[in-house]
């Protein structure tokens, strides 16, 4: 990577770090988890948990057992959410197809809400198409499931009221 990258990274961490000490952990970030966790690949995991709660697990633990362990250990330490959702910010990144379905948005509403600043890229897919070169934004999930916490509870009770 130049240093223009790694600048521009370096800067967008500092951005997100500033968010996310604005943001508590609420019901939604918990009910995510099991996704969330599912999400990041097993080596990862085992180094979380060995990391943040000492905890060892044989390398042949099957992934299924892991994402079980790290989801109770979470659940009953709030701030290790944050951690969590901090860490593997990438890996768990929100496509804008799975935002714009989970807020309700159009594409013209997205582009608004990330030109306000109400949305924060946590990454870029590179992709080729059609022989150009796009990269597609990623939005940091724990951001999105903090700030928009209220429209997509809303969306949820909707739903089940419609069942």
């Amino acid at each position: 990577m130049s240093q223009t990258q790694n600048a521009y990274k370096e800067e967008r961490k500092q951005r997100l770090l500033k968010e996310y000490r604005k943001i508590a952990v609420n019901e939604l970030h918990i009910a995510e988890l099991p996704e969330v966790v599912s999400l990041v690949n097993k080596d990862d995991i085992l180094a979380f948990l060995a990391d943040h709660f000492y905890v060892a697990f044989p390398k042949k633990t099957a992934k299924s057992e892991l994402v079980t362990e790290a989801i109770k250990r979470l659940s009953k330490k709030r701030n290790m959410i944050k951690n969590f959702y901090w860490e593997f910010d990438e890996e768990i990144s929100i496509h804008p197809i799975q935002l714009e379905d989970r807020l309700r948005i159009n594409t013209y509403r997205r582009k608004k809400m990330m030109d306000n600043g109400e949305l924060i890229i946590s990454t870029y897919d590179y992709l080729r198409k059609y022989g150009k070169d796009l990269y597609v934004p990623r939005y940091d999930r724990y951001l999105v499931l903090g700030q928009h916490h209220e429209a997509i509870v809303k969306m949820d009770e909707g739903e089940k009221n419609i069942s």
